[in-house]
């Protein structure tokens, strides 16, 4: 097979594009585009999480993911670090979610023994 032949028989394979999410500071992926919008439908993710694939520089939301071209012009780059203060904010807001439980058991727990009248 000439490389005139290798080339064509290239171009005309589909490429899925995979598209990594950070979700409540935690790398998932890879997914195909309609998977990551089947989980956005299905509030897994948020449009303001963080996406990357290999024609991004930077991790994006993915509202722009959404918008962005999936042609296969332009250059390729590694996979960057997950910006700073990412993983850190979601630790913070499960910890404050676990309190707010905690509060609202402990709550809870006194209505019905004042209810109970214990």
């Amino acid at each position: 097979m000439s490389e005139d032949e290798l080339s064509a028989r290239r171009k005309k394979r589909k490429r899925v594009t995979k598209i990594f999410v950070c979700s409540k500071g935690e790398k998932h992926g890879p997914f195909s585009r309609q998977e990551v919008s089947r989980q956005l439908v299905d509030g897994v993710f948020k449009l303001t999480d963080l996406g990357w694939f290999n024609r991004l520089n930077q991790w994006v939301p993915l509202e722009q993911i959404a918008s962005a071209s999936s042609s296969e012009e332009g250059p390729l780059y590694p996979m960057p670090a997950v910006p700073r203060g990412v993983v850190e904010a979601a630790l913070a807001d499960q910890a404050v979610t676990q309190t707010e439980r905690r509060r609202r058991s402990s709550q809870a727990k006194g209505w019905l023994r004042r209810l109970l009248g214990r």
